[in-house]
């Protein structure tokens, strides 16, 4: 699984709120952490850049996909 000691906070946060459900934007998650969208989207590329998420698009819309979740 993902080692929680070497992700920040908001890293957690987003991938928590990823692993609800997958079909949130930016925009959402930003207003449930209370910050901007920017921050997210650069968190987010961070996640990416690690190999922890990636966005998939299909028939039935985009959403997120966790990997080494427990």
């Amino acid at each position: 699984g993902v080692d929680r000691a070497v992700l920040t906070n908001r890293e957690t946060k987003i991938l928590e709120i990823m692993l609800r459900g997958g079909n949130e934007t930016m925009t959402d998650m930003a207003k449930e952490l209370g910050t901007s969208q920017s921050t997210v989207s650069r968190t987010v590329r961070g996640l990416q850049d690690k190999g922890l998420v990636r966005r998939e698009s299909g028939k039935r819309g985009a959403r997120w996909v966790v990997f080494g979740r427990q």
